[in-house]
């Protein structure tokens, strides 16, 4: 999944695109499910350096959804 910039280049074939909302909706709900704690109770913890164990593979996936939530 791709966040559609607002000057997107024509829909690549078989690329779904999602809304900035959508992203960050996705950031909100994998921090949710995998480590029990909001998006932004995520950030905060994360840029703070007070994320336990900041190498699990849950807390990757989450990281990496981060850039989703900045809009």
């Amino acid at each position: 999944m791709i966040v559609q910039p607002e000057t997107a280049s024509p829909i690549i074939e078989g690329t779904r695109y999602i809304s900035a909302q959508e992203g960050a909706e996705m950031f909100d709900r994998a921090a949710r499910e995998l480590l029990n704690m909001s998006g932004d109770e995520f950030t905060r913890m994360f840029e703070s350096g007070q994320i336990p164990d900041p190498h699990r593979p849950e807390v990757i996936r989450v990281s990496m959804l981060m850039r989703y939530a900045e809009g």
